[in-house]
């Protein structure tokens, strides 16, 4: 069977088997025109429908033109990129960050969870990256820091609280969770866990360790509570049985002092 001809229908010579394509339709399984004729018939439909080129606009030096807006740019306003032949982006700076900030609000979720799970698998790599990008860009770091917390007083007198107690709990050593007064108050409600004392104002409590740090308590949710402000200051460094025992700072005295 490999020996027998076959004549292609284009170029009507005789050829063997094997130089045609196999194709299932036909009645031999083979293909009417050869191989060769079929790759000469597909170079010349390309050729057919061709678009012509557009002239190529002129590059100066140190110029670049960038695909996707089309723009001729300084080679400044494209990244490095050493795969590349000229060394540089194959698109613009900014195309890039509208690119990366579509794809970042398309994957937000995806991006943040992978990069979690990266922090903590590498805590070293991390903290190194952290500091060599602070070196790198301090001045801007600090101007940003600034603005944020210009913007967002609130959020960050939260931070300021939450830095201190991390740092009181680290010099101390005890175990620290990551709690919130938020949490806390939405816990235990608007009401002080020593004297009842109710409000609806949140500024009114503060959040209290019921077995203090300085004894050794810990800085988790199981050993937080609610109290006034009267009563979170006559407590202070006491446990609750010691402060009970207190004969100038009372339960009494907490309640005269808010009156």
């Amino acid at each position: 069977m490999s020996d027998e001809l076959k004549t292609c229908s284009w170029c009507k010579q005789a050829k063997p088997r094997s130089e045609f394509s196999p194709k299932k339709i036909t009645r031999d399984k083979l293909d009417s025109w050869c191989k060769a004729c079929n790759r000469e018939r597909a170079r010349l439909r390309r050729e057919k429908n061709r678009k012509p080129m557009p002239p190529e606009e002129p590059i100066p030096d140190g110029m670049k033109k960038c695909p996707k807006c089309d723009l001729i740019k300084p080679v400044s306003d494209f990244n490095r990129n050493r795969a590349t032949t000229d060394g540089l982006a194959w698109q613009c700076r900014q195309c890039d960050k509208e690119y990366r900030q579509a794809h970042y609000a398309k994957n937000r979720e995806k991006i943040l969870a992978a990069n979690r799970q990266w922090r903590i698998e590498n805590p070293e790599k991390y903290e190194e990256c952290s500091r060599a990008y602070y070196e790198a860009n301090r001045d801007k770091k600090i101007e940003n820091a600034k603005r944020w917390a210009t913007d967002n007083p609130e959020r960050t007198r939260a931070r300021a609280r939450k830095g201190a107690r991390v740092r009181r709990a680290k010099l101390r050593g005890v175990e620290s969770d990551n709690w919130t007064r938020e949490g806390i108050l939405e816990r235990d409600g608007l009401l002080c866990s020593y004297c009842g004392y109710h409000s609806d104002d949140p500024t009114d409590f503060e959040i209290d360790h019921i077995y203090p740090l300085s004894r050794g308590g810990s800085d988790t949710e199981d050993n937080l509570t609610v109290a006034c402000r009267p009563c979170n200051r006559s407590k202070f460094h006491s446990t609750l049985l010691d402060w009970k025992r207190l004969p100038s700072i009372t339960l009494e005295g907490a309640l005269d002092e808010r009156r």
